[in-house]
């Protein structure tokens, strides 16, 4: 349900000359308690998508429902379902994301849908109904994250291309490969996208589930369907070595600054038996952490020894002089958010290549946040605002960093014009 001028939360729009003549406007004069309100005011709309239980009068969440209200429930989720047949799969929300999100067994779930979980059972009712104020909030929530703006879409640019020729390296040469940058600059999202590109290849990511040798082994293995159960690390190798002999799949490792010395040693036994090709990819601590060892006798300098390519992959940036060659280009930029819901003016292209082009302020990541939230405020805007302009990308810059973090940006973006970055 859409809702009305009346009760749409407003945010006050800056236009570009009221921030080009100096740093004073209304967001950036405004305490943080306002700053926190305008947020506040884009982040309800995202709320637009009413419950069934916000158009009846049983507002108390404990009130029995009435047989009206439990069909009504009971319709909406199964339409919001049967309307997903239209949706890509990936966009498909299943059962079990359902019974995850809600807290409740799939089995439960179900049995409410269909009308036939026990109600005769001690709590039935109360169990029951439970549920389904669960799933009337879910699919509402549901809706309205499907209604917001959408991330950039994905573009072969920049350092996804860097990623992509260090990975075809790395098969062309059956070798461990290694790739850098910091936080920011798209490397997740790249090698999601490679998935689809390399056929065969497997994404691994490290994180506290998957950092110790054990851990990664048994998601490797349940990957491949060759886990063998045992806790026994040599056997679970031995499983996941058979699986991979010959198939010359690649092996990418996001994160891999997060494992261990034991778990890329690991990775480098599997990579000796199985001929398969490995691209880790990380922070700028990774390569510190492959050199670890190098010219002694430890496991370390057996690691270093197999990784055939490393690539700093903002090398480019310091090539040829200072500043050098910029990671984006505004070509690169206007690839990325060709598909944003509003015209992105000249202006604010300018503005995203610059914050692209800064990785420790967050790079293409905190452009994509910005996007997003300019167009945000642009929906509160009455009039309806028809483009994104490097004022109201300023505006939700201060949105997201804070009145001093969006200075600070300003400042940055002002030095890297001022020496023609």
């Amino acid at each position: 349900m859409a809702m009305t001028d009346e009760k749409r939360p407003t945010l006050t729009v800056v236009h570009p000359d009221s921030v080009s003549g100096g740093p004073r406007n209304d967001q950036q004069e405004a305490g943080a308690a306002q700053v926190m309100d305008a947020l506040a005011a884009a982040g309800r709309l995202t709320q637009c998508q009413r419950t069934v239980m916000d158009d009846v009068d049983s507002k108390d969440g404990h009130a029995p429902l009435s047989d009206q209200e439990v069909g009504d429930i009971i319709r909406v989720v199964k339409s919001f379902l049967e309307a997903q047949d239209e949706l890509p799969r990936r966009d498909q929300v299943t059962g079990a994301q359902i019974a995850r999100a809600t807290g409740e067994a799939a089995s439960t779930v179900s049995a409410v849908l269909n009308n036939v979980y026990p109600q005769g059972r001690r709590d039935g009712h109360r169990k029951r109904n439970e549920v389904l104020r669960k799933l009337d909030k879910f699919v509402a929530t549901e809706k309205a994250r499907r209604a917001s703006p959408k991330r950039s879409g994905f573009a072969w640019i920049g350092v996804a291309k860097d990623i992509r020729t260090v990975a075809d390296t790395c098969v062309y040469l059956e070798t461990i490969g290694a790739a850098f940058a910091p936080a920011g600059v798209g490397k997740t999202i790249t090698l999601t996208a490679l998935l689809d590109e390399i056929p065969g290849s497997l994404l691994i990511t490290i994180d506290d589930g998957t950092h110790s040798p054990t851990t990664f082994l048994r998601e490797l293995g349940n990957r491949l369907k060759a886990y063998s159960g045992s806790r026994d690390r040599q056997a679970s190798r031995r499983a996941i070595c058979a699986a991979l002999t010959n198939s010359k799949r690649l092996i990418m490792v996001d994160e891999a600054h997060l494992a261990s010395v034991a778990t890329l040693n690991c990775i480098r036994q599997i990579h000796d038996t199985t001929g398969c090709p490995v691209l880790l990819v990380g922070l700028p601590s990774l390569p510190k952490m492959l050199l670890q060892g190098r010219g002694d006798d430890s496991r370390g300098a057996t690691l270093y020894s197999r990784v055939g390519i490393i690539r700093d992959l903002t090398e480019r940036c310091r090539a040829g002089g200072d500043p050098g060659e910029p990671l984006y280009s505004i070509e690169d930029i206007k690839k990325v958010f060709a598909r944003s819901q509003l015209r992105i003016a000249a202006d604010a292209n300018e503005w995203l290549v610059d914050l692209a082009n800064m990785p420790d302020a967050g790079g293409l990541r905190a452009c994509t946040n910005a996007v997003r939230l300019a167009i945000r405020i642009a929906e509160t805007a009455i009039p309806p605002v028809a483009a994104i302009t490097a004022a109201l990308l300023t505006q939700a810059s201060r949105l997201l960093h804070g009145i001093e973090g969006a200075k600070v940006i300003s400042t940055r973006i002002k030095q890297r014009r001022a020496v023609g970055a």
